[in-house]
């Protein structure tokens, strides 16, 4: 062999090591990619654990005391998914909520297609014919408020009445009054205790979603209501999102 060649293989065997270099430096960075992945997962299940563990030690129920805002973030700055909350638990805290401040028969609860229905009867809130809230119907939404409060699911305050005619200057129709005490109820819970108006709407039913029959005093009582409608997440998708064109894109829209 040449010395010429002899040279050539030296400095090939020499340098031979940097491939298996390169080996190991990819090998030691997919392993810590794959364990900080992991790390991820565990991080969360721990969480979940955590607040489960707390709601059985407390008595409380943790779950929903721990949900996430809609707008709220992640470890890494992205807006985090909205995490499911049972309905059914939301019902026994506000039934509890409602024993312990003793007004338990003023409202009503039930679970339907949309998702958890509250029934307050309008004598708990409203005066005969009018759309303000009383003092007591203020103190009954304030103790409701924190629990709506916790929940990222959108809200729909729906206002109901019997089918007696009203007809004031003010409210014209069974239409504007419905319409304004379901505003009514949107304004105090947004303005007095900080829920999003993002995840509410107001809106009047009039007469014509009874629940009873109009035939006695005691079924018109039932039909004359605001109804907190809380939707379940699956049914939250339907809810219209917030506009993002420009003044200018919605003009040409329009036209």
């Amino acid at each position: 062999m040449s010395k010429r060649a002899k040279k050539q293989e030296e400095q090939e065997n020499l340098e031979r090591w940097l491939l298996t270099y390169c080996d190991l430096i990819t090998l030691l960075l997919a392993f810590f990619v794959v364990m900080y992945s992991m790390s991820q997962i565990d991080a969360k299940k721990f969480g979940s654990l955590s607040v489960h563990l707390r709601s059985i030690l407390t008595g409380q129920l943790g779950i929903l005391k721990e949900a996430p805002s809609i707008a709220g973030k992640s470890e890494m700055g992205n807006i985090a998914e909205p995490q499911p909350i049972d309905l059914q638990i939301v019902e026994g805290e506000i039934l509890r909520t409602a024993e312990e401040k003793d007004f338990k028969k003023q409202i009503a609860l039930a679970m339907d297609e949309r998702g958890l229905v509250v029934h307050i009867m309008d004598t708990a809130l409203f005066e005969v014919g009018k759309a303000y809230l009383t003092p007591d119907a203020q103190s009954m939404l304030e103790h409701l408020a924190p629990e709506l409060r916790r929940l990222p699911n959108p809200l729909r305050i729906e206002g109901h009445t019997d089918n007696v005619p009203i007809l004031t200057p003010l409210f014209p129709s069974s239409w504007e009054l419905s319409v304004a005490r379901s505003t009514s109820v949107v304004r105090y819970l947004v303005e007095k205790h900080g829920i999003s108006p993002l995840r509410v709407a107001a809106i009047g039913y009039g007469e014509y979603r009874p629940i009873a029959p109009n035939d006695s005093p005691a079924n018109k009582a039932k039909n004359r209501r605001i109804d907190i409608v809380i939707l379940s997440m699956k049914n939250a998708g339907d809810e219209p999102s917030a506009a993002k064109a420009s003044p200018i894109d919605a003009a040409k829209a329009i036209e």
